[in-house]
């Protein structure tokens, strides 16, 4: 078996035009196995128990190979295994994306309060998102397959991806046109403001129309 260290005896002899010299230790065992000639009678000028090297034909081809025994194997901390078959993919299963406010849960002409609080001063503002997005929940494409024109508005950002504000201080959006499938409406939700009329006080009040 060539050790690491020979591998390296074999190559850096093989880069000095296959001569060179080596110790007793350095170079018996490449000799056993036939990769070098040693020819005691010529002692490197450097030291004295260095003899001279060359390699044979069997050392010449052992370095030059490409994919020979030594070469040195990569390490890795990570054991390589053969014959594995690829397992199936498993696809995990999303959670539905839920909303706090009991959307799901109204029938026709139900609705909900969301008062006024530390924590939401203007419920009115705080639930039209998800007004918009319950009711995006609830669309599905007309049977028809009737293609309309529709219009979307669009944040505007800067260079930056920040978004830009007009000289109001508020978000400015583009609006832009597209043709799409026509959509049907299966649920409608509205919100709509309340005061103290309401039976729960101010706030804004979720309704379920269709």
């Amino acid at each position: 078996m060539i050790s690491s260290t020979d591998k390296l005896t074999l190559a850096t002899l093989r880069a000095n035009a296959n001569v060179g010299y080596l110790t007793a230790e350095q170079g018996s065992n490449l000799a056993s196995e036939g990769f070098i000639l040693v020819n005691p009678a010529v002692v490197s000028p450097d030291n004295p128990h260095a003899f001279f090297c060359q390699l044979t034909q069997t050392g010449i081809d052992a370095v030059d190979e490409k994919e020979t025994k030594f070469t040195p194997e990569p390490m890795s901390q990570f054991p390589i295994s053969a014959d594995v078959p690829v397992p199936v993919k498993i696809k995990r299963e999303s959670s539905p994306k839920t909303s706090k406010y009991p959307f799901d849960l109204l029938e026709i002409n139900q609705s909900f309060h969301v008062p006024v609080s530390d924590e939401c001063p203007e419920p009115w503002k705080t639930v039209a998102s998800n007004v918009g997005a319950a009711n995006r929940r609830y669309e599905e494409p007309d049977p028809s397959g009737e293609i309309v024109a529709t219009t979307r508005r669009k944040l505007v950002k800067d260079a930056d991806g920040k978004p830009v504000k007009g000289a109001d201080n508020k978000r400015v959006y583009e609006v832009i046109s597209t043709q799409e499938p026509k959509k049907i409406q299966t649920r409608k939700f509205i919100g709509r403001r309340v005061d103290t009329d309401d039976p729960n006080g101010p706030g804004c009040r979720v309704f379920r129309i269709l």
